[in-house]
């Protein structure tokens, strides 16, 4: 597949992640899809918000909006994804939970 439609798939995961249509995954990711949770192709990096509304990272929900950056590796076969990578700044999210910094400096 060409670098276009990787993209494109790419698009359609994070739209199908955003909205939580887990059905429109399975035409996007092998069932045995590997996942690394610490940081190939297409690469994205991005900055990225969410309001803490449960706990996470030992810290109780605060309702603060958190911002962060993130970077996400991908790669294909078949026109699907079988791996994936990602990595975020956890750091800069522990500290605005606990009041330790306001927010990340964006870039």
């Amino acid at each position: 597949m060409s670098t276009e439609e990787n993209k494109a798939v790419v698009r359609r995961f994070f739209e199908a992640a955003t909205t939580g249509n887990v059905d429109a995954l399975d035409d996007l990711m092998i069932p045995e899809i590997v996942t690394h949770g610490d940081a190939l192709f297409p690469l994205i990096r991005g900055k990225m918000r969410g309001i803490q509304q449960a706990e996470l990272f030992g810290v109780a929900s605060t309702g603060k909006q958190l911002r962060w950056h993130g970077i996400a590796m991908y790669r294909f076969a078949g026109g699907k994804i079988v791996e994936h990578w990602f990595n975020a700044d956890t750091l800069s999210i522990v500290q605005q939970m606990r009041g330790l910094a306001d927010e990340v400096v964006w870039e």
